[in-house]
């Protein structure tokens, strides 16, 4: 787990993901984050390599000019390990 306020780096700077890869063995497109805002999560993510689930719990629309996450879920439930 990589606390920005410890590290003194926050989303979206893709220095943030990187430095929790660098704990792991796994590439960044082998990575999916999950967070709820489109500008610090899925456009962080997406820059340092990672996949991107977008949690739209209100189901708000997306426009355009956001970015564009690799996929939406409205709920963690439906999350699957499988």
């Amino acid at each position: 787990m990589v606390i920005s306020g410890e590290v003194g780096v926050a989303k979206p700077d893709s220095l943030v993901f990187e430095l929790a890869l660098a704990e792991t063995v796994v590439e960044p497109g082998d990575v999916w984050h999950i967070g709820d805002n489109l500008q610090t999560d899925v456009a962080g993510a997406n820059a340092a390599g990672l996949r991107s689930i977008w949690l739209n719990r209100t189901q708000q629309p997306r426009s355009a000019s956001q970015p564009a996450p690799n996929a939406e879920v409205a709920s963690l439930s439906e999350l699957s390990s499988g």
